[in-house]
């Protein structure tokens, strides 16, 4: 029994190699022991064997590379995916409605808007949606300003009017296919023979002198406003106990100052207006002491909007 089932896996044995001949060309010699790569001169010795496989190797990572590259890596078109090199659409901010009295600038910018790709924007601003500027038939896509900020003054009007602005934003050249787009609008309302109400602001006093890098210093955080407005329309002033000033100046003065400034405004959540958590930085000092009123004033109206007193 045992005879018959050597013999049996003796002949699979020379069918292998007699497979492998045909497969590769090689020639037949004659296999006449249990180990035919030591006797097959010229044959599938060990040193054929390895060119074999490294062969074989090299053809099953062209097709692989061939299917990765060609077959799963086509277009997003055909296949119908995303391979991460399509181009996201921008992403349009016009800022928040303004409010301005007849005559007066208009204050806009697009800082919010931003690119998911990181790409570069252009800012396009059409100033009035209800005229049609280029005569294109299209009214909200004039290109009356370039850039990202806006300082504009509309004709005075006979009656208080709402302006509808809009912020066209592209991420590449008008004339590129690949160019995506995105706009945004904004209420502009230009108040005519009315009088404008100041925002009343209500701040919050905190000592802190923990920080190595502030020193003691006081922190005054906006708690509430009435209404939002950029922080360009405010001025502050700082009061010794006597009442005496000691500092005074525009507030976007005193954004991006060093940590070691006197005063100065960290504006977080917008940028660009004042709004809740906002906050006012004091440093404590000779004349920077507990007891001092720091003020708040808008525009040219003479009584402030907000104060609060230093204390610990």
């Amino acid at each position: 029994m045992a005879a018959k089932v050597h013999s049996t896996m003796r002949l699979c044995r020379l069918g292998y190699y007699k497979t492998l001949m045909a497969c590769y060309h090689l020639p037949e010699k004659v296999i006449t022991n249990e180990h035919p790569s030591t006797t097959m001169a010229g044959g599938l010795n060990p040193r054929n064997i390895a060119i074999i496989g490294v062969v074989a190797a090299v053809i099953i990572l062209c097709v692989i590379g061939y299917f990765i590259f060609y077959r799963g890596g086509g277009n997003d078109d055909e296949n119908g995916g995303d391979n991460g090199n399509s181009n996201r659409p921008p992403v349009a901010d016009a800022g928040y409605p303004v409010t301005v009295l007849s005559g007066e600038e208009v204050f806009l910018s697009g800082n919010r808007s931003y690119d998911p790709d990181g790409d570069e924007l252009s800012y396009f601003w059409d100033m009035d949606a209800g005229i049609d500027s280029n005569s294109d038939g299209i009214k909200d896509n004039d290109r009356d300003i370039v850039g990202i900020d806006v300082v504009y003054t509309y004709p005075p009007p006979e009656d208080t009017l709402t302006y509808i602005v809009t912020l066209n934003v592209t991420d590449g050249p008008l004339n590129d296919p690949a160019t995506r787009w995105d706009t945004s609008t904004v209420r502009v309302t230009i108040l005519v023979n009315e009088t404008q109400t100041a925002p009343q602001v209500s701040m919050e006093c905190q000592y802190q002198d923990e920080n190595p890098l502030l020193g003691p210093h006081f922190v005054l955080r906006v708690s509430e406003v009435t209404s939002r407005e950029f922080v360009s329309n405010f001025t502050y002033s700082m009061e010794n106990p006597d009442g005496e000033p000691i500092l005074a100046g525009a507030v976007s003065d005193i954004i991006l100052v060093p940590l070691n400034a006197t005063i100065r405004f960290i504006d977080s959540p917008s940028m660009t207006l004042l709004d809740q958590q906002d906050t006012f930085s004091v440093r404590e000092g000779l004349d920077i002491v507990e007891g001092c009123r720091f003020l708040l004033y808008y525009r040219n109206f003479r009584e402030p909007v907000g104060e609060i007193e230093l204390e610990k």
